[in-house]
């Protein structure tokens, strides 16, 4: 009996000592875990099966919708980008060269300009000067741009006559003047500039500016600026402008300017380059040109600076006298540069006739509305010959 007893003693300490299952100890684990439950708590049996279901599915939470398609945004953008490309980078851009770069002096740019006695300068392209007040009047001469001129009386709120420096006179609008004479008595001036061109171009900027005036062959400016091949000019009433260095002479401030080239080959086929222009009596410009303004506009690319008027040019140079043969004028004495003065039935005033290469004049002919080029054998230069006058060489 003792015997018995001891062992169904042992067989309960090993009962009692064994190690827990494994479900045993996934159900303790559960124990410790916390349970997140959706939604409210129900008692158990409160909610059917279906709402039980429901509410043992899981939430997903999903991003707030927008007001606006999302096309907007990339349209906002767009426009942004596209204002930037073309406003705010060109603008930039076109302002950097006006913060003054290093100033590039002319290796012979010493020297200052003598105070001009000038009152006013021409502030257009060209300003035609006419007899009168009156825009129907007849043109005297045409002004180019910058021109210096001294105000002699004025007539009314809109004219005034003035006086240019090869003496000419006559009356030209207001509006077409620029008080004050700094454009051409420019403090630190560093270069004279003269077009050669046709035409040249001054911008606002130095770079996608915009056209300020287009300044006609003969014009002269300073530059106060050089960067490069650009030309910062002092503009009629104190404003500035910018030029390419192309199709302009550059010289001293206080030296007038001159090609290097021959002179007289110079003056002869800048005049023949208006051939074919439209003839405007006294005219000095691809406009409207005459053979007297040719003839001021060429001596100004030489250094001569004629007049622009025939009154002014019948002394200009040295005499010539032309031969006759057989009761003929014998025009193969002439040489480029040479200027036949002769009259026109029904005129008072004399008609010019230039000489250019290739034995030709450049002239006018009745019921022609531009400037012809004659070969000096031919009918009309003989018939031109035996009206001659006076006739000069400016180049002996």
């Amino acid at each position: 009996m003792t015997g018995g007893n001891e062992k169904q003693q042992n067989d309960e300490k090993v009962c009692l000592t064994r190690e827990p299952s494994t479900a045993e100890n996934q159900r303790g684990e559960d124990l410790n875990k916390i349970s997140i439950t959706r939604g409210p708590s129900f008692e158990p049996g409160a909610l059917s099966d279906d709402d039980s279901k429901r509410a043992r599915r899981p939430v997903y939470l999903g991003a707030k919708k927008s007001k606006w398609p999302p096309w907007v945004l990339a349209l906002i953008v767009f426009f942004l980008m596209m204002a930037g490309l073309f406003i705010v980078v060109p603008g930039f851009v076109g302002r950097v060269p006006e913060s003054p770069p290093p100033v590039e002096t002319l290796p012979s740019s010493s020297g200052e300009l003598s105070d001009h006695a000038a009152d006013a300068v021409i502030a257009t392209s060209f300003a035609p000067l006419l007899a009168s007040p009156d825009l129907k009047a007849p043109r005297v001469a045409d002004a180019l741009f910058n021109e210096p001129c001294v105000i002699l009386e004025t007539q009314g709120a809109l004219w005034f006559r003035i006086r240019l420096e090869d003496g000419v006179e006559g009356y030209i609008r207001r509006d077409q003047l620029a008080a004050g004479s700094r454009s051409v008595n420019p403090a630190g001036a560093i270069a004279r500039v003269l077009v050669v061109d046709t035409y040249k171009r001054i911008m606002s900027h130095a770079y996608q500016g915009t056209l300020l005036t287009e300044a006609p062959m003969g014009s002269v400016f300073f530059a106060d600026y050089r960067r490069g091949d650009l030309f910062r000019v002092i503009m009629p009433g104190g404003g500035v402008g910018w030029i390419g260095g192309s199709g302009v002479l550059t010289g001293p401030v206080s030296e007038p300017l001159a090609t290097e080239d021959d002179p007289q080959t110079v003056f002869a086929s800048t005049v023949r380059r208006f051939f074919r222009a439209p003839y405007v009596p006294s005219g000095a410009t691809l406009q409207g040109i005459s053979p007297e303004g040719a003839v001021f506009v060429a001596s100004r690319l030489i250094g001569m600076n004629l007049s622009r008027s025939t009154s002014g040019l019948i002394n200009a140079g040295e005499p010539l006298t032309i031969p006759e043969i057989d009761g003929m004028s014998d025009l193969s004495v002439l040489r480029e540069g040479d200027l036949l003065f002769y009259r026109i039935d029904g005129h008072d005033d004399y008609a010019l006739a230039v000489c250019v290469q290739d034995s030709q004049l450049l002239m006018t002919l009745p019921n022609r509305t531009t400037l012809r080029l004659i070969d000096l054998i031919a009918p009309e230069a003989q018939q031109m010959a035996s009206k001659i006058e006076v006739a000069r060489r400016l180049f002996p």
